[in-house]
């Protein structure tokens, strides 16, 4: 894989990753007990870290456009890493347990993407 396209998919995946985290971040935040000081103090701390993991997506989506031609292939990486992460974090973190039919739909909405991406890869030939 060349240096370009290596660029393209860490930028993507760590898109991902990031979108991933800042959803715990933010599940976090709204579960945290704010009646005593730490408690506020430990909620706003959250919410900051939600607030910087949110920027990260931003940017290295915005990093992973800027090497692509077409906004499909960061979309697709970036959606799929998404969402493998937030079932493994919310497995290991909140003991949260996905069904069959959401790994169903996560699976077709990330084939969708990909045949979409391909049909423009296709038309672009």
């Amino acid at each position: 894989m060349t240096d370009y396209r290596r660029g393209k998919v860490i930028y993507a995946v760590s898109a991902g990753l990031c979108a991933a985290v800042a959803s715990l971040f933010g599940k976090l935040s709204g579960i945290q007990d704010f009646s005593t000081c730490a408690g506020l103090l430990t909620k706003a701390s959250l919410f900051a870290l939600m607030l910087v993991f949110n920027a990260g997506v931003w940017t290295c989506f915005v990093k992973a456009l800027q090497q692509a031609q077409s906004s499909l292939p960061a979309t697709v990486t970036s959606t799929a890493v998404n969402y493998i992460t937030s079932a493994l974090i919310g497995r290991i973190v909140f003991g949260e347990a996905t069904s069959l039919l959401w790994w169903v739909g996560a699976t077709l909405v990330v084939s969708g993407l990909t045949l979409i991406c391909q049909s423009q890869k296709k038309h672009e030939e």
